[in-house]
């Protein structure tokens, strides 16, 4: 009999790519994988998408309000979660529940499975006291930022391993206290294990794939765009900061000059960053993206794209040099690299061949995460 798993993500599946690769892959290798999860209107209450039994709650979420509004919805989440998962737990008997954050303490939902001997995985996909500290403009040490700091800390504590993204939040979870031999770091890498010859691609347009939210600063990125002659800039992805990025392409009068597509799939998106001479990467500069290295920083260098971003700690202490820089905020900088990635071609695919020179020397790829997935799966480890 297949050893029974369940994923609960305060999210949309199959729309979540890290959830969908972590749960495909565990059901490639014989895993009986369901996943609780957020509804969207459209979408069934329960199927199977590419081997996974999918079971969505009736709710749906807003990725922006104020404090009241998360506590509502984290909290309504958690109870819906709880109640799904402690009944299909009686009935099938998980062996490992999967939670992944945000937010922390969904680990909790598997209170009864871990009573009855299920092991119980937290993923981390973010740290919560940065993305409170982001999200609410708030200083670090206030009553919220200290709750949610002895929340992950509860939250770890609970569970019998932790995942999380990258080596930078792995130090800075261990800073907190957290048990070093209980994290695995898996990378937030596409599920692309032969990476592609950087060769320059003769075209003046470049291209941001991706979630349109709040981590995005494409004032810098359209205020820049009106400084450089020729160049086109084409968006695939949808989020909060549509509207916006729509109005402000209007005021600026860049209708000729940046092209909005939406949201296409993955296997579109991967397409198209070959397609394009630059992929850009335009974070904010605050608590959260100062720690995290987006997983489309790794499809564009495992494409072999050159990588314009903003000077942030994690990606240049991953990264170095490999990457062209702008400083953060800086129209003019982000205009003065993208001048530079055009006028140093060949340079420009060394730096993407350093790139990806370094994930080959962290051993960060697909094949690698799936490896430490199933060794943190294996039965002798539950």
């Amino acid at each position: 009999m297949r050893a029974r798993v369940c994923m609960v993500v305060y999210s949309y599946y199959p729309k979540d790519a890290r959830v969908r690769r972590e749960a495909e892959a565990l059901a490639k290798h014989g895993y009986d994988v369901t996943v609780i999860c957020l509804r969207e209107a459209h979408e069934k209450r329960n199927e199977v998408v590419n081997g996974v039994k999918v079971f969505r709650l009736p709710m749906q979420t807003a990725r922006e309000g104020k404090k009241l509004r998360y506590i509502y919805q984290y909290s309504m989440f958690f109870l819906l979660a709880f109640w799904a998962l402690s009944v299909m737990h009686m009935r099938h008997r998980y062996r490992i529940v999967h939670t992944h954050s945000l937010p922390d303490f969904i680990v909790f939902t598997a209170i009864l499975p871990k009573l009855t001997g299920a092991k119980v995985i937290l993923d981390l996909h973010e740290a919560m006291p940065e993305i409170y500290l982001a999200k609410m403009h708030a200083k670090p040490g206030g009553a919220l930022h200290r709750t949610m700091l002895f929340l992950e800390n509860i939250s770890a504590n609970f569970a019998d391993a932790v995942i999380t993204v990258s080596d930078y939040i792995k130090k800075i979870f261990v800073s907190r206290g957290m048990e070093e031999k209980k994290i695995t770091v898996i990378w937030n890498v596409p599920d692309i294990n032969e990476f592609v010859e950087p060769t320059w691609k003769d075209t003046k347009k470049i291209v941001f794939a991706g979630n349109l939210n709040e981590y995005q600063d494409f004032d810098t990125v359209l205020d820049g765009m009106c400084g450089l002659e020729g160049v086109e800039l084409h968006v695939y992805g949808d989020g909060i900061l549509l509207p916006h990025i729509k109005k402000k392409v209007e005021e600026l009068k860049l209708g000729e000059k940046v092209f909005l597509h939406g949201w296409v799939s993955q296997k579109v998106v991967h397409e198209k960053m070959l397609e394009h001479a630059i992929v850009i990467l335009p974070f904010v500069d605050n608590e959260i993206t100062r720690m995290a290295v987006g997983n489309k920083v790794f499809e564009a260098t495992v494409l072999g794209r050159p990588i314009v971003a903003p000077e942030l700690p994690a990606l240049q202490e991953l990264f170095g040099d490999a990457l062209y820089y702008y400083k953060p905020g800086s129209p003019a900088s982000f205009v003065q690299a993208i001048e530079r990635v055009f006028m140093e071609r060949e340079k420009a695919c060394i730096c993407v061949r350093k790139a990806q020179e370094r994930m080959k020397e962290r051993k960060i790829s697909w094949l690698e995460n799936e490896k430490k997935l199933l060794a943190l799966y294996n039965p002798a480890n539950t």
